[in-house]
């Protein structure tokens, strides 16, 4: 019998949106109307046929792409976020985020060891984890135990695209020089830009998963741009995706690249089905905290999966 697992939308938070406008809440056994959704999440909205997600931004997001260096959406500093993304990352310390607003060392211009960054979605960032717990940690603990590191730099930020981690990754590198290795955890392709209405700004958008063949084409495109300069600047890249059902990611291209490894399903469930019974009775192996995000199993599975690329590597 064909194995099947039920993977929360971490793209949409706490929520997934279909077609018939209700949106599911994690653990997928409740369900609230699009309305009611909007009143606990404030942040959706429905025009023509896609949905968009307009975050409480300090500052305009067109200001924040504007700038020449990356910044995350929310500040650095946890008293000026907004109450509903501070409920959903309680196990975040103050100490542990920079002044750009990532959950990083500060970003540092000069380099005394090997330079690592990590780029990625919520589930690089570590939503509903603590730091330790998370597969960006524990790779840079597996490497560092064997190598000199210059710090711990992740670029990551929940519900970001390819295109704002690709775009920020860039302007990363004019600010604070060119990594040795890069590890990408790919977000799912349904992620954009667009223009709000009600708000009259730029915001980010979900689209629904089998309507963006465009935008899924031109996610791809941005990657082939960041493996080109990474082989033109000797920058290693490795990637996979914790979207691993994703088929948008084989139609864009990005399967089929050399620096993008594809998580064999079976294997992963075989290494998550022991972690949880040799961590019985701890919590959050199946789900992280945030009930919205997978949790300490696969995490564990991600980062033995892309440590053991890089060990063959070098």
């Amino acid at each position: 019998m064909k194995k099947s697992r039920k993977v929360p939308d971490g793209s949409r938070g706490k929520f997934r949106i279909v077609k018939d406008g209700l949106c599911h809440h994690a653990p997928w056994d409740q369900e609230k109307t699009h309305d009611e959704s909007y009143k606990c999440d404030k942040h959706y909205e429905n025009s023509i046929g896609i949905y968009t997600r307009s975050l409480f931004f300090l500052r305009p997001l067109k200001d924040i792409l504007k700038l020449d260096k990356p910044v995350a959406d929310f500040p650095g500093d946890k008293t000026l976020w907004p109450n509903y993304f501070a409920d959903r990352n309680t196990e975040i310390l103050q100490e542990e985020l920079n002044s750009h607003g990532y959950r990083s060392n500060s970003f540092i211009n000069k380099h005394d060891g090997k330079h690592v960054l990590f780029l990625g979605c919520s589930y690089t960032w570590g939503s509903g984890l603590f730091i330790e717990e998370t597969w960006p940690k524990i790779v840079y603990n597996n490497i560092s135990n064997n190598e000199k590191l210059s710090g711990y730099f992740n670029m990551a930020y929940p519900g970001d695209s390819v295109f704002s981690q690709v775009s920020n990754a860039f302007k990363y590198f004019k600010n604070f020089g060119n990594p040795q290795v890069i590890f990408f955890n790919v977000p799912d392709l349904n992620r954009f830009y667009g223009y709000s209405k009600t708000s009259k700004s730029i915001v980010k958008i979900l689209t629904e998963q089998n309507d963006n063949g465009l935008i899924s084409f031109l996610a791809g495109q941005y990657y082939y741009m960041l493996e080109q300069y990474c082989n033109a600047n000797n920058i290693q890249l490795f990637s996979f995706s914790w979207s691993y059902e994703n088929k948008e990611i084989k139609n864009a291209g990005i399967e089929d690249s050399k620096t993008f490894y594809k998580i064999n399903i079976k294997d992963l469930f075989h290494f998550t089905k022991q972690y949880k019974k040799d961590h019985h009775g701890e919590d959050a192996l199946e789900l992280a905290r945030d009930n919205a995000h997978l949790g300490r199993s696969d995490h564990a599975y991600w980062a033995k999966f892309i440590t053991e690329k890089y060990r063959e590597s070098q």
